[in-house]
């Protein structure tokens, strides 16, 4: 009796395993993106090219930055809250409520993104 007593308690610990590890994994990637990125983009305006320079910030309660800066000059500042799912990165922003949804991944200090099919390649600062 004792046997059987002992592999019921195995058995639900097995089966209960997944389930642990299925959400610890969303935890792995949240801490994993946990940071600042910047990358640099060139945008064309009135016939001009200017560079910016970009920041996002991600925190462990799932906030989200975005600070654009052109040189010194600061020219957008957005915030929001983060979700991943699965290799998907998606962005609410506050101030327009738009959704943004990035396939993503991290290779070391690089954070790969696709908008709109365009990849971006960023970089762990902080």
């Amino acid at each position: 009796m004792k046997k059987m007593k002992l592999w019921s308690i195995l058995m639900l610990m097995v089966m209960a395993l997944p389930m642990v590890e299925a959400c610890s994994s969303d935890n792995d990637d949240n801490n994993r993106l946990v940071g600042t990125w910047t990358t640099e983009w060139s945008v064309v305006d009135r016939n001009t090219v200017k560079t910016q320079t970009v920041y996002l910030t991600f925190t462990s309660d799932l906030k989200a930055s975005e600070k654009i800066y052109e040189g010194e000059k600061l020219v957008s500042i957005s915030t929001g809250t983060y979700k991943i799912i699965n290799d998907v990165l998606s962005i609410q922003w506050d101030s327009d409520g738009d959704t943004y949804n990035w396939v993503y991944s991290i290779k070391g200090n690089k954070l790969y993104v696709s908008f709109d099919g365009i990849p971006i390649e960023f970089t762990r600062i902080k």
